[in-house]
This record gives C-alpha cells, structure tokens and sequence, in this order.
C-alpha cells in the first residue's frame, strides 16, 4: 500500500523539529519555517516510482520524493478473455485486439508498470499454453486504455464465442513472456534489421531501408526519388483475400506526390492491385483506385491532404469486393460504407508504390502490418478477475 501524508505542516508549527519514521521512510519536519514531508514510497509491490516531495510551509523546504518501490508481486491474476464472432466467423491465426485498464492493475500492485508480466495464455491448468502477444503501435503500458494484439488459435464460427484464452499478470514469469509480432499478424515489418529485406521490388530500385527517420527504434523504409514511374516492393510470402493492413508514413513535403498502400497485389509488373492512393499530383485526393493491366482507374476518392512531416497511421480494410480507406484508424473513403473494388482480383499480397516523389522529397515508411480481416470483425472481451491457485 501507499502510505499518504498531508496537511501536517501547517498544525507543525515554525519552531518543530521533530522527525517520525514508518516502515524505514523518515518524515523530516523542518526548523524556523514549516515542515517539508518527504513523500511516501512508491508502491513496493509493483515496483513503483517514489512518492511525491511534500509541500513546504512558508519558509520550509519541501521534502524529498519516496524511494522507488522494489518488491516483486507475490500473487498472479488472470482474466477470462472471450472472442466472439459476429455474422461472419472468423479464421484461424486471426489478429484480435484486447484493450484493457493496465493503469488500474498497476495501482492496486498488480502488475508491473512495463507489462512484462502481462502474458495471453490459451487453455487453463496444466494444459495452458502461452501465447505471443504485442503492445498496439498505437498503445501503452499503464494506460486505462492499454491495447494487446495477439493471434487466436482456432476458428470461431459466426455468431459462436471461444472463452478459452486468459489475460494473465502478476508474479509468474515475468522473464518468459513471447513477443514476436510476427506470430501475431499475417505481416509485419518495422525495418529494423536492415533490408530489403522481406520484400520483393519490381521496377528499378528505389526503396532503401534508413536511419534518416523512424517512428519506432532506429529505421524506417525509404522511397527514392522518381518522376510519373511505377515502383512496387511487395511482402513476401503473402497470399490473403481479406486483410487489413496498415503503415505510418513520413511525407517531408506533399506537393505532386503520388503513392499507395496496395492489397491482393500481383508477383509481376505491372502490378495488379487495389489501392489506396495518395494523389496531390492532380486531385490532391485520397483515392480507393486499382491498377489493373498497367490501367490505373480511380473508383472513389475524397479530397483530404494529410500533414507533411509528421507521422501518419494510413490503412485500408478488404473483405470479399468491398473496401474502405482509413486514416489513424478513422475511415475517410469512401466517407461511409464501403466501396465495391470489382472482381478482377481475388487474392494476393500487400505492399506500397511510388509514381512520383519529386527531387529533394522524401517518403518513409515504418511499423507496416498486415492481418486477416472479416467484416464484421469478433469482439474480445474480458470477465471478473481471479486469483490463479
């Protein structure tokens, strides 16, 4: 627990110097001027930060903050977790994405404030088998609204539930948790270990992996410069009808650029794709588009242009021919609904093109992802904590 002291300095008096001490912490109340309380430790349990200095009376020094808390947690706890289907069901290995109040369970001495106890766990008892589970890009430790993303290891038929997966954290295991996002999604790629890499590239070659910006660790993948020429770099070893994919992407400036996240990708130029495409070399318009043949034909499009020179979250949904656009994960086209692709295409890979990124323009692109998709998607739920025997 968290021991709290307050409002003792006024009631101290100018002259007091007495000094009280709980538990090894001592509150030192200081002479000719008020009392400065050192503030209580951090909560021990879960390996806490100090306590908050005391404020000073006038003249006084405020206290120092608490020591930081070391102790490990004595106890594990787990949560059900239920992932339930709605009028599709959906597949094996399909990314589900739990968001749960890890901020809560720091405070009551729960879990750590890192999350490395925090485990996914399928199975109960002995049978209980971990699972690799990973941070959203978008998330973090000690939120109310923490996200983990982890793969389901069997399929759930529409409108049915699998209860059998649990949310452990706590004292077990701390040092064993898995976190290869790579057995989470379908794809994911954040440039880190140099390249190219993961990636086939069609055309000549203009794609680079780069320390000149980075989202997350150290790199980021590059696009060179080109002028109204297609350039592919597709994901290898992807074959999916339905996904959901997503990158951030660094544009430093917009002007005349053109480029796209692609889904159900061909393996030859031209590449056959459905596109999210970025144009502000002519409508200065996101466009659901398709390249089919070496034939770019725009389907729908809504006139937005994103931020220059800062991060942005660009993603696109396709489940049987209906497709929707999302920009940090808010759909922008079409602006409701989806949108009917055709059926030139019915499976493939995922990937990005540049058609035109001027001279002394630059594009990155970091934390690209990919996952099986059904629309509507399950949901994942938790129920009341237990104490694990």
């Amino acid at each position: 627990a968290v021991l709290v002291l307050a409002g003792l300095a006024a009631a101290a008096g100018a002259a007091c110097n007495s000094l009280l001490d709980i538990d090894g912490v001592t509150f030192g109340e200081v002479p000719d001027g008020g009392t400065g309380l050192q503030g209580g430790a951090g909560l021990g349990g879960a390996g806490g930060t100090g306590g908050v200095g005391g404020t000073a009376a006038t003249g006084g020094n405020a206290g120092a903050g608490g020591g930081t808390g070391g102790g490990a947690i004595a106890t594990t706890y787990r949560q059900r977790i239920t992932v339930t289907a709605g009028a599709r069901g959906a597949p094996d290995d399909y990314s589900v994405r739990l968001t749960f109040d890890h901020a809560a369970l720091v405070a009551a001495g729960k879990s750590y404030p890192d999350g490395r106890d925090v485990r996914i766990e399928r199975g109960d008892g002995s049978s209980a088998v971990a699972l690799h589970r990973v941070l959203g890009l978008e998330s973090s430790w000690n939120s109310a609204t923490t996200v983990l993303w982890f793969a389901t290891q069997a399929a759930v038929a529409a409108d049915a539930a699998d209860d059998g997966y649990f949310l452990i954290y706590g004292s077990a295991a701390t040092s064993s948790t898995l976190a290869d996002p790579n057995q989470v999604f379908l794809f994911f790629d954040d440039f880190e270990a140099g390249g190219p890499f993961r990636w086939d590239e069609h055309g000549s070659s203009v794609w680079s992996p780069t320390s000149a910006q980075a989202r997350s660790g150290s790199r980021s993948l590059g696009a060179g410069t080109t002028t109204q020429t297609a350039h592919w770099i597709t994901a290898n070893g992807v074959d999916e009808a339905n996904v959901a994919v997503d990158s951030y992407w660094y544009i430093s400036d917009l002007a005349t650029v053109d480029m796209t996240l692609g889904v159900r990708c061909g393996s030859s130029p031209p590449i056959d794709e459905y596109e999210l495409n970025l144009d502000q070399f002519g409508a200065q318009a996101w466009f659901l588009s398709k390249s089919i043949g070496g034939v770019w034909s725009g389907i729908t499009s809504v006139l937005s242009t994103p931020a220059a020179a800062t991060w942005t979250r660009v993603g696109a949904t396709i489940f049987a021919t209906q497709m929707r656009g999302l920009i940090d994960g808010v759909q922008v086209v079409p602006a409701s609904g989806t949108t009917n692709m055709g059926v030139e295409l019915s499976s493939g890979t995922v990937g990005l093109r540049v058609w035109n990124l001027p001279v002394g323009q630059l594009w990155f692109i970091d934390d690209f992802r990919a996952r099986r998709y059904v629309d509507p998607e399950p949901t994942v739920a938790t129920s009341a904590e237990e104490v694990v025997p």
